[in-house]
């Protein structure tokens, strides 16, 4: 007689695919990073007990990751309030199931905040000034 167990899901998620992220045009700060929810675990198969998934951000290089929230698994955006302006700053998310299963870091989306015109305008040339004739009444 065989007896099988089944030990704990050793399986990560695949991570999200299209994430984005975009620098808000008004508030120079903030950051929306969007995604796709994973659908699959990384070996192909259907996904199960999918947790949370984990932002990270890096700041001007694309290799200094740090994790900036962790969200349900219902989550498909964060808002990244703060940031500094003028800057590039690289987004990446993960998937964690239960088990706390998460597959290495995908590639990375860089995105770039403006900020407010710091430039002052060129000094005018070739400007002349003209003396009006008198006119009589």
């Amino acid at each position: 007689m065989q007896v099988r167990t089944e030990g704990p899901d050793q399986i990560a998620p695949q991570a999200p695919s299209n994430v984005s992220a975009v620098a808000d045009d008004a508030n120079f700060g903030q950051i929306t990073v969007r995604w796709s929810p994973s659908v699959r675990d990384a070996d192909g198969n259907d996904l199960t007990g999918l947790q949370s998934y984990v932002v990270f951000r890096s700041k001007g290089t694309a290799n200094a990751f740090v994790p900036v929230d962790t969200l349900d698994a219902s989550a498909r955006e964060f808002t990244d309030d703060g940031q500094e302006q003028m800057t590039i700053h690289s987004y990446t998310v993960t998937a964690i199931d239960a088990d706390g299963n998460e597959r290495s870091r995908p590639s990375s989306v860089p995105v770039d905040t403006d900020g407010l015109d710091q430039l002052a305008p060129h000094a005018a040339s070739n400007v002349s000034a003209v003396r009006a004739a008198a006119t009589s009444r």
